[in-house]
């Protein structure tokens, strides 16, 4: 029985992540799976195909190169932008593993998902300084951790940029927000106006700077962060997400 036993444990050890079951399914994980169990992974289908030159949104044959929403560059600040996935079911509860489960390391994979689809969008383009969307303190201090900053992590990594450029004090979130679902454009707007603010604005002065987030719905929390980078200086600005709603 001691045997069985011991061999029972070297076998969840070596075979099975611990307590590790697929974000999507919950099927429980073996150690060569990673993050996400095989029949899951392979749905995960990144962006392809005509989608906005600025934020990465897919976009009709017959549109031209932004969407509707990029369209006027004086208040959508970014020179480009690229969204990984669209969100749908199962990128939908990764996204939610990552932000309300304690799943910092998923959120570390995620980064380096996108990060390769990034590289395939911009394989040439130079980040100075890289800065997730900012958590408000209140819920920083109930989550214990910034997704985004976690997805940052991850991008850095694939992308072999040195954690020197991961700024997360450059770009602060003044104003504890409502959360987003559910909201339509206006209200996501009024939200987040005047929710942020610049620190030391000398450390992004004539930078090319990525704005890294989760989701992009309307854009309103990426266009609120842009305002304010291109008003302190920022010199071009790019947006990666995870998924695109």
């Amino acid at each position: 029985m001691r045997m069985n036993k011991k061999l029972e444990r070297w076998l969840k050890q070596t075979l099975y992540v611990p307590g590790g079951h697929c974000p999507v399914c919950r099927r429980i994980l073996f150690q060569k799976d990673m993050w996400v169990c095989p029949l899951c992974k392979s749905e995960l289908k990144p962006v392809a195909g005509h989608v906005c030159h600025r934020c990465g949104r897919p976009l009709f044959k017959h549109e031209g190169e932004t969407c509707g929403r990029c369209s006027d560059a004086q208040t959508f600040y970014y020179n480009g932008g690229y969204g990984h996935w669209l969100y749908r079911e199962g990128v939908a509860k990764m996204v939610q593993r990552c932000k309300f489960y304690n799943e910092k390391e998923l959120a570390y994979w995620i980064g380096e998902e996108m990060a390769k689809g990034w590289l395939l969008k911009y394989p040439s383009v130079q980040i100075d300084v890289v800065i997730p969307v900012p958590l408000h303190h209140n819920r920083f201090k109930d989550r214990g951790y910034n997704q985004s900053e976690w997805l940052c992590k991850g991008m850095l990594a694939t992308l072999a940029l040195p954690e020197s450029v991961l700024n997360t004090k450059v770009l602060i979130r003044t104003k504890d927000t409502a959360h987003q679902p559910g909201k339509g454009r206006q209200a996501r707007i009024e939200n987040v106006r005047d929710a942020f603010r610049v620190v030391d604005s000398h450390t992004i002065q004539d930078k090319n700077i990525l704005v890294v987030d989760d989701v992009l719905t309307t854009g309103a929390t990426l266009r609120a962060c842009g305002a304010l980078l291109k008003e302190n200086g920022a010199k071009i600005l790019y947006s990666c997400v995870a998924a695109i709603d």
